[in-house]
């Protein structure tokens, strides 16, 4: 990221952040935090299941849903 003396793109980060899924937020930060010690192909293994685990989560459908008909996704959770 550059460096903004103004706060527009932090800004910007924070409501894409916001906008996003709270349940995939939930699963993604503690495994983003969790693999960083790890050797990478621990880590990659980690994030493999993380990603999976969210695909398999009402609000990934719906995420791939609203993407796919170009809508914005209406969150369940």
């Amino acid at each position: 990221m550059i460096p903004s003396t103004s706060g527009v793109l932090e800004v910007n980060l924070a409501r894409q952040i916001a906008s996003a899924s709270a349940q995939t937020l939930a699963i993604g930060k503690p495994a983003f935090y969790r693999q960083i010690e790890l050797p990478r192909p621990d880590a990659y293994d980690l994030a493999q299941k993380v990603m999976v685990d969210n695909l398999l989560k009402e609000d990934a459908h719906e995420g791939i849903s609203a993407f796919l008909e170009k809508r914005s996704p209406q969150w369940n959770h």
